[in-house]
This record gives structure tokens, C-alpha cells and sequence, in this order.
């Protein structure tokens, strides 16, 4: 009876001493939780930009992945920790962009890249059957090129003229802009793009003086709409 007794609590303590160890180990490896981001890399006009580096890092830990040709970024297997994240976007020709921000499970984040030859980007509301005129000054230097917007809509349609001139102070030299694309984009309170135009030149659009317009296509059912003018090119 004594024999039977003690093998009975020789077992019974290697139980306790063995298997515990092995259901922790267990519970760890199914528990070990890891954090992932996504999005959208685009350009201002709200293309979508491939082959653009997304650099992660906290601390130590640092990562990286690329846009696809849709745009798409995610990457996953990230070490889920207490961190404020850096993330940073790069492409060349385009200005690097970044945030920080912590990344959870599945975090979400899009990034809007600005090319290093956007000049100007004005941004003008307009309401629907009203005419406006909206000036624009840039200087460069000691010389201002000044941009004038013309408007002229009704419901459905709206007519832009745009005139560019130079003013240059007695005594100094003349700066001239030099054009290579200009891009209009008509958007509803909503920011959503209804219409887009783009007018490119040979080498340049334009440069010294220049006037030239162009009829855009207001959104239905709204008061008011933005109308967004991208000027590409360089100031000489």
C-alpha cells in the first residue's frame, strides 16, 4: 500500500512540475500579436504613384516597403508596441512627406506626394451663376509675375481665362515663368474631382506674357465648387 501511495505522488508532482512550462510556452507563441499598416501613395492630382519607398521606424526597429503599380502600400509583421511610429514617403521628383503616428492592427494611412516642379497651386470657390475675377502675385526675386483668373459660369458650365504678365521694378532684371504643364481640376464640397483638363506646351506653355482659357464642367446639384490650378514648370 506504502509502494502503491508513492509512486502515485512521485507522479502526480512531475505532472505539476512538467506541463505547466509547456502550456506557457503555448500561450505565448498563440498570443504574440503584430501590427500592420496600409494605403494609398498619390500625386496632387490624386494619381496613384508606384515604386514609391514607405520608411518605418521607431527606436530601433526599422522597416520598409513600396507602392505597387496601383499605388498600394502594406506592410505587415510589424512589432506591436507602445510607439510613435515615423513614416516617410519617397519618390523621386516628388517631395518627401511624412507623419508619425502609432500603428495598431491594420492602421490605415494615405500620402499625398507634391512634385518638385509644381510652382503654384491656387484654389479658388466659386458659386454657381456668380462671375469672379481672382488675382494671384508670386514674387521671384526682386520681379513679380502676376496671375489673373477670370470666371464666368452658369449651372452647368464655367469659363476660365487665365492671364499671366510679369512686373518688373525700374533697374532690375526681368524674371520670366517658364510653364511646362497646367493642370485644372474642378472638385465639389465634397473634394471630389468631377472634372480635370490639362494643357501642355513643347518644352514650355508659356513664358513672359501669356493669356489662354478653357471651359470647365461644374458638379450638379451643388451651390458652389472649387476650382484647383496647378502651375508645373520653374520661375528663370
Amino acid at each position: 500500500m506504502r509502494k502503491t501511495y508513492s509512486i502515485i505522488l512521485i507522479t502526480f508532482f512531475v505532472s505539476i512540475l512538467i506541463f505547466p512550462s509547456i502550456i506557457c510556452e503555448r500561450i505565448t507563441i498563440e498570443n504574440e500579436d503584430t501590427a500592420s499598416i496600409s494605403g494609398y501613395v498619390y500625386d496632387i492630382e490624386m494619381t496613384t504613384i508606384d515604386g514609391a519607398r514607405v520608411s518605418l521606424s521607431c527606436g530601433e526597429e526599422s522597416f520598409e516597403c513600396y507602392s505597387d503599380e496601383t499605388g498600394y502600400y502594406h506592410k505587415e509583421d510589424l512589432p506591436l508596441i507602445f510607439c510613435i511610429w515615423n513614416i516617410t514617403v519617397f519618390k523621386q521628383d516628388y517631395k518627401t512627406t511624412y507623419v508619425d503616428m502609432p500603428i495598431t492592427e491594420n492602421s490605415k494611412c494615405d500620402f499625398t506626394l507634391i512634385p518638385l516642379n509644381l510652382v503654384e497651386m491656387e484654389e479658388i470657390e466659386i458659386q454657381n451663376k456668380i462671375n469672379i475675377k481672382y488675382n494671384r502675385d508670386k514674387t521671384i526675386g526682386n520681379g513679380v509675375v502676376k496671375g489673373h483668373f477670370f470666371i464666368i459660369n452658369n449651372d452647368k458650365k464655367a469659363l476660365l481665362t487665365m492671364v499671366f504678365f510679369k512686373y518688373v521694378p525700374p533697374g532690375y532684371a526681368a524674371f520670366d515663368l517658364i510653364c511646362e504643364k497646367l493642370t485644372i481640376m474642378v472638385k465639389n464640397p465634397l473634394n471630389e474631382t468631377i472634372y480635370k483638363c490639362t494643357l501642355e506646351g513643347e518644352g514650355m506653355l508659356f513664358s513672359n506674357n501669356w493669356i489662354g482659357s478653357t471651359t470647365l464642367l461644374l458638379p450638379d446639384h451643388y451651390d458652389y465648387s472649387m476650382i484647383n490650378i496647378l502651375i508645373y514648370g520653374n520661375y528663370e
